[in-house]
């Protein structure tokens, strides 16, 4: 409401923006636009979703929630893109596109308002920040170590849990210091996350048959290692490409359905890996 008050539609005015800036495409081929469609499937493999889904009082209830979170998130995202343009067109000299919101409040908000964007801002990261701390702290302390270690004393799984998040904070620390795009963090771990979970989550919540446990899990680690090797060759090899121009999402999701397609024939002639 303030950039409109202030500044109009700026963005659509001719030669405030780079031409590509109103462009469906954006200058992206197609394969690098419709991976985004692909990572927004990685929702129905976060934990976080059916634990919000299985909190719910019933089917209905949860189902409701799902359709008015989408409605906001096209808001939010509508909002989000907004502010990407007017920031591009106000600030075309900024420097680290990370401090884009941040720099775009302080040059329209009044004192008030800006306090209540600061507060927003914290609230947000820091509700992620216990969110997935937490969701993470369970995984590695119950579901990876405590059950790895084959353990009957669930006492132990608070500590466990204790340790888990210790090694997740560490994780997403070392990520944070080294990756600068959000945008790039988001495309990195949603392309080696998704090949890796849905097609084995996907299937067994359509209960189209089963794999046996070492089946499901080749589908699993192998997508996941051939995305994996398929970032660090971008950010790590000499070209700084991925290998023949394809993106990791398609390569795993391609390997994903190899390998289940070979674990649903051979699991049904009683052949384990």
């Amino acid at each position: 409401a303030f950039l409109v008050a202030r500044h109009g539609l700026l963005p659509f005015q001719p030669g405030a923006l780079p031409t590509t800036h109103l462009t469906w495409h954006g200058g992206n081929p197609p394969a690098a636009i419709f991976v985004w469609y692909f990572i927004a499937l990685s929702a129905l493999v976060d934990p976080g979703f059916w634990q919000r889904a299985f909190a719910a009082r019933d089917p209905r209830v949860a189902r409701t929630g799902v359709l008015w979170s989408i409605a906001f998130w096209i808001v939010f995202d509508l909002m989000t893109t907004m502010c990407g343009l007017y920031a591009r067109a106000l600030l075309p000299e900024l420097r680290d596109p990370v401090l884009a919101f941040p720099d775009l409040a302080r040059m329209v908000l009044p004192p008030l308002a800006l306090g209540m964007f600061y507060l927003g801002m914290i609230a947000t990261v820091m509700s992620t920040i216990d969110s997935y701390g937490f969701i993470a702290a369970t995984t590695i302390g119950r579901d990876f170590v405590w059950r790895l270690r084959r353990d009957s004393d669930e006492a132990r799984i608070p500590f466990y849990t204790r340790l888990g998040l210790g090694v997740a904070t560490l994780f997403a620390a070392g990520i944070a210091l080294t990756t600068r795009s959000v945008i790039d963090l988001w495309h990195d771990i949603g392309s080696v996350t998704t090949p890796a979970l849905l097609l084995p989550v996907g299937a067994a919540l359509l209960g189209h048959g089963t794999l046996g446990s070492r089946w499901a899990l080749a589908t699993m680690m192998i997508p996941f290692a051939i995305t994996l090797a398929w970032v660090f060759i971008k950010a790590f090899g000499a070209a700084h490409a991925y290998p023949f121009a394809i993106e990791p999402i398609y390569a795993g999701l391609a390997t994903s359905l190899i390998v289940y397609t070979a674990g649903r024939f051979a699991h049904s002639r009683g052949v384990t890996p």
